[in-house]
């Protein structure tokens, strides 16, 4: 598949059911296994679908994939030393960790008061101007209006970057 292509989800999950369409069950359930433990993932709750085997969680709905954690401990995992990070680190949480529902492509100052208060980060003196900082290195794009979305950069901060403090 070419990178120059986005899929909707809704593509990727076609993809992703056809697949396992064609598998058996004992390998549809390693074939989920895998891909969660590969993306760092964690299993998330069975919702009361069971296997009967006694066997893990991991292979519940894929369209449940999404790891139930909640922004103070994706904080405490990251560990962002700035406001700006933590930003980042807002705007990671409800593009990619929220149940798809949820889910969001933009942030504003109003999801930066939110979100830091639960994650209990300290709050910036101006909301509105530590996502344009963000903005100005190099982490998000304005969308319009007060909205700023993360880009690869900030993205890659976040993945790649923001690691648990060991000292």
């Amino acid at each position: 598949m070419s990178d120059s292509k986005t899929l909707t989800i809704g593509q990727a999950l076609d993809i992703v059911l056809d697949t396992l369409s064609k598998l058996d069950e004992k390998s549809q359930r390693l074939l989920i296994t895998t891909a969660v433990s590969s993306l760092g993932l964690t299993a998330p709750p069975s919702n009361g679908i069971s296997s009967g085997q006694g066997e893990s969680t991991a292979a519940a709905a894929p369209t449940s994939m999404a790891p139930a954690k909640d922004i103070r401990t994706l904080k405490d995992e990251k560990t962002p030393k700035s406001a700006v990070q933590m930003a980042c680190l807002v705007a990671y949480y409800l593009g990619e960790v929220v149940p798809l529902p949820e889910r969001k492509a933009t942030i504003k100052a109003e999801d930066i008061e939110k979100y830091f208060k639960q994650a209990q980060f300290p709050l910036p003196k101006n909301l509105s101007q530590t996502l344009i900082d963000a903005k100005g290195s190099g982490y998000f794009e304005s969308t319009g209006r007060g909205e700023y979305k993360l880009n690869a950069v900030g993205h890659n901060l976040v993945t790649h970057k923001m690691t648990r403090s060991t000292g």
